[in-house]
């Protein structure tokens, strides 16, 4: 088996959704990203108008299950997850609602999905590599001193 490395990244802050379902196939799951990018682009030009720009990061994810066997065995439909993109430290949650306000007038399919948008800060991850592709898993502080193998 291959081991986990345990990366320790500095606390950020991410524009966050939480849902439930199959990554990549769920409605909610496709629901929530049509939420999210808008906002962070969004974000981005109004800070950008402010005189403060950047490239929106890539998209990240989190993903667990309330029973481990879910996980496991691939039973997608019962993980849930955080999908997220990092903004800078000077996004405020008040840019974030200004982006909100715009996007409900444009898109107004996606009026009730924006509310749950969340700006928050996070730290904490395991970071697993297999093959070319890296998956991200956030590990709780009393795990820290455990020996992680997958």
């Amino acid at each position: 088996p291959k081991e986990v490395v345990l990366v320790d990244v500095p606390e950020m802050q991410f524009l966050m959704i939480d849902g439930m379902g199959s990554p990549g196939d769920s409605k909610e799951y496709q629901n929530a990203l049509a939420a999210l990018y808008p906002i962070a682009f969004k974000t981005k030009f109004l800070s950008k108008a402010k005189g403060k720009d950047y490239v929106v990061p890539p998209l990240e994810g989190l993903w667990w299950a309330d029973n481990m066997k879910d996980f496991i065995e691939g039973n997608r439909n019962n993980w849930k997850w955080t999908m997220m993109i990092m903004q800078p430290d000077w996004i405020t949650q008040d840019m974030i609602n200004e982006a909100i306000s715009i996007t409900k007038k444009k898109k107004p399919e996606l009026s009730e999905l924006l509310p749950k948008l969340k700006l928050k800060k996070y730290k904490g991850y395991i970071q697993r590599f297999n093959g070319n592709r890296k998956e991200i898993r956030p590990i709780s502080n009393s795990s820290r001193n455990q020996r992680y193998r997958v």
